[in-house]
């Protein structure tokens, strides 16, 4: 079962890996969509590069993620392990100032913001814990903060999941559907985390 869990965290973060360069790079390369829904003045060209080093930094912690938790590597290739768990701790403690600067250019208003906001700290507040405990040897702690880090990590992917059955499957303004899919996701990966490390045997 925790070869099957941490198999699908590799097939959905390279999958989502896929969806967002074709999205963003190739298909909508200038954000078309995504800017037709901002109802605050933005200084695109600012915008614009934020955003991609927020999407290339998301990238990079979502796909390093998951060999944290491959035992193999955390048993038998210490150094492979703490390498991967640098770049995963760098790329998010790196992303915050961008995260936290298009938290207030979120579409949805002050609403979509705050629950970015709350996020973004939340993500780096799992994240710098997980670093704190593994430098004082606390390997269970650390493991722990390291699952709320990467539920938060994957929060962006049930953003977009919620966003879309609310706004396209049951017809909710944008404006509605986003402010409530980031809560949503924001509130789900908290619940998961813990309900997760309520069984015995977590990764």
């Amino acid at each position: 079962m925790r070869k099957i869990l941490i198999g699908a965290l590799f097939f959905i973060s390279f999958a989502w890996l896929l969806h967002t360069f074709s999205k963003n790079f190739i298909v909508d390369p200038i954000f078309s969509r995504f800017l037709s829904h901002k109802t605050i003045p933005i200084n695109q060209d600012i915008w614009f590069i934020v955003l991609r080093i927020h999407i290339v930094l998301a990238l990079v912690s979502l796909l390093n993620g998951p060999f944290g938790f491959v035992h193999k590597i955390r048993e038998k290739k210490i150094n492979l392990h703490r390498i991967t768990g640098k770049i995963y701790i760098a790329s998010i403690v790196l992303n915050f100032v961008p995260s936290l600067y298009l938290a207030f250019y979120a579409t949805g208003g002050l609403i979509s913001t705050l629950g970015f906001i709350f996020l973004d700290i939340g993500w780096l507040l799992a994240t710098w814990m997980a670093y704190q405990t593994i430098r004082k040897q606390k390997v269970q702690e650390h493991r722990k903060w390291m699952i709320r880090s990467y539920t938060l990590t994957l929060a962006n992917i049930q953003l977009y999941v919620l966003k879309t059955i609310f706004n396209n499957g049951l017809g909710i303004n944008v404006e509605i559907a986003y402010p409530l899919s980031i809560w949503l996701s924001l509130l789900l990966s908290l619940l998961i985390a813990e309900l997760f490390l309520r069984r015995r045997n977590y990764i």
